[in-house]
């Protein structure tokens, strides 16, 4: 018997979490990390469009695409007054706080399509399908902005949106709740108690996980 088979399925999900329960990499005498953030009326809401496709390996292995892409809804500015912490005319980075269709068209056409052309293999094939949601704000299948750019360099780029209430043929939340599942299996609350433990840190976030089986 191998050391991995006394190891509990929820804890090898992942490698890091395998690692742990094995005591590798991991000290003892390590403190809790402070989890905290600011408070969330200072946090900016950024928006983004995630794009998952297929990774590309090589024969050998070697990932050639890894079929991520991330595009965040945002502009610079640039300030038009100087202050103690920048001069005037330094270029800001702030959020788009109204995601729009004109402003999802934009992002597509500017971002999307030119990233797919530019990470896209040589010998792929070029006939490619982008599935979206039916959110309001998205563009529609006819888009004439959008069917004017997706067919250059040879590439034939349609747009469709994912069937309506099906949510077995939502690529984005596949990949996004496989993702999740490792985390939710590595640690989930059993009862109440572990549901109140900030309240034991006097509301606070460095409370210490307590550990299974032991005092």
């Amino acid at each position: 018997m191998t050391l991995l088979n006394v190891v509990p399925i929820e804890k090898r999900t992942t490698i890091r979490a395998m690692a742990s329960a094995l005591g590798i990499g991991h000290s003892q005498e390590e403190e809790e990390p402070y989890r905290c953030v600011q408070n969330k009326n200072f946090i900016g809401n950024v928006m983004f469009i995630a794009a998952i496709a297929r990774p590309q390996s090589s024969c050998t292995g070697e990932v050639l695409w890894d079929g991520k892409g991330v595009f965040p809804f945002t502009k610079t500015y640039y300030a038009l007054k100087r202050s103690e912490n920048r001069p005037a005319g330094t270029p800001q980075l702030r959020e788009i706080t109204k995601v729009t269709r004109d402003v999802i068209r934009e992002k597509l056409i500017n971002e999307v399509l030119p990233a797919i052309r530019l990470k896209w293999l040589a010998n792929g094939v070029k006939d490619i399908w982008i599935q979206q949601d039916n959110a309001k704000p998205h563009i529609l299948t006819n888009n004439q902005a959008f069917n004017e750019e997706d067919n250059k360099d040879g590439f034939n780029i349609r747009l469709v949106c994912q069937p309506a209430s099906s949510p077995n043929m939502n690529i984005l939340d596949l990949g996004l709740f496989s993702a999740l599942q490792s985390i939710q299996f590595k640690s989930f609350p059993k009862d109440l108690k572990d549901l109140i433990k900030v309240l034991k840190a006097r509301g606070g976030n460095n409370y210490k996980n307590p550990h299974i089986g032991k005092q």
